[in-house]
């Protein structure tokens, strides 16, 4: 039988953690549209670009008060299908960032898919059949519990939490199911205020959640290669991740708006040189990361470890 997929996207209207107006003004970049909805254009052109076998696509938006005047033109922008695909646009109360969004949307269609492709409206996937290669990651470990563009390891400024750096990505039924009659819920956020460090807490406890409840987490270094915006105020640049590879999966938007007016080449990147970045690093195991989380200690403790592997190797 074939394996039933969705996809959720979540979108948000308000302001974002990046201003883009001093710069655009000063560098005369073009980062972001005036048009509220261009990230609701941007996915509905990829998902109509690129191939995939998707068998539903929820569009959720989480609404702060002054943004329910927003319904009826997004209504009118939505279509009913892509690729033939169903689409069910969701309207919710801004609670929880994007993981709140994620974690209700899987309450209510906990045993309708075999598969969940989470996804945030700032990031499009830009590789033809995307859920294919997403499903067969999944299943190429023994214990994958998700599967994300980028993981970081054990840090001590994330209380030694191994977890989704990017948090778009997929699971499975029988995972998220696991979590969530373990728990009643994938994630907590029902307390925590809508400001940006909570919700960094709160994408930090998404990713970990796997950890803790057995399963581990893998990203897509040994496949294709990512763009990362970052996410510093009035920094909009973009980190090169996995860059030994050729192809990307996923793009960031802002990446996109600076292409239709610049050339890729014209905005400033960034490579990471930490040892979890580079290509011979070989990330934690389950044990691994549970024992660092338990003993608060770093990643790089591995290395100083007598009867450790060096994680390089």
């Amino acid at each position: 039988m074939e394996n039933k997929t969705c996809y959720i996207s979540v979108f948000y209207l308000g302001h974002r953690r990046i201003y883009q107006k001093p710069f655009d003004e000063k560098y005369g970049y073009k980062l972001s549209s005036k048009d509220k909805f261009e990230h609701l254009h941007k996915q509905i052109a990829y998902l109509t670009k690129v191939e995939h076998n998707l068998n539903k696509i929820f569009f959720v938006f989480n609404l702060d008060l002054d943004h329910y005047s927003y319904i009826k033109d997004i209504n009118n922008i939505v279509p009913k299908q892509i690729k033939n695909t169903p689409v069910e646009i969701i309207f919710r109360e801004n609670k929880g960032f994007s993981y709140g969004a994620w974690n209700d949307v899987f309450g209510e269609n906990k045993n309708n898919f075999d598969y969940f492709i989470f996804n945030e409206d700032d990031y499009v996937f830009v590789k033809d059949n995307f859920d294919k290669y997403l499903i067969e990651k999944f299943n190429s470990y023994p214990d994958t519990g998700y599967i994300c563009p980028f993981i970081k390891e054990s840090i001590g400024g994330h209380n030694f939490k191994k977890h989704t750096a990017h948090s778009s990505g997929i699971s499975s039924k029988e995972v998220l199911n696991k979590i969530w009659d373990k728990h009643g819920e994938l994630v907590n956020y029902t307390d925590s205020p809508n400001f940006y460090p909570d919700g960094e807490i709160i994408q930090c406890n998404w990713g970990h959640s796997f950890i803790k409840n057995g399963f581990n987490i893998y990203d897509i270094r040994d496949d294709f290669r990512l763009a990362f915006a970052t996410t510093e105020l009035y920094l909009p640049h973009l980190w090169k991740l996995w860059w030994w590879n050729e192809e990307d999966l996923i793009l960031p938007v802002n990446a996109l708006f600076l292409n239709d007016v610049n050339p890729r080449t014209n905005y400033p990147w960034w490579s990471a040189w930490d040892i979890q970045y580079q290509q011979n690093f070989k990330n934690t195991t389950l044990k691994q990361a549970q024992e660092l989380e338990q003993s608060q200690q770093s990643y790089l403790s591995l290395f100083l470890l007598e009867g450790e592997p060096n994680p390089t190797k």
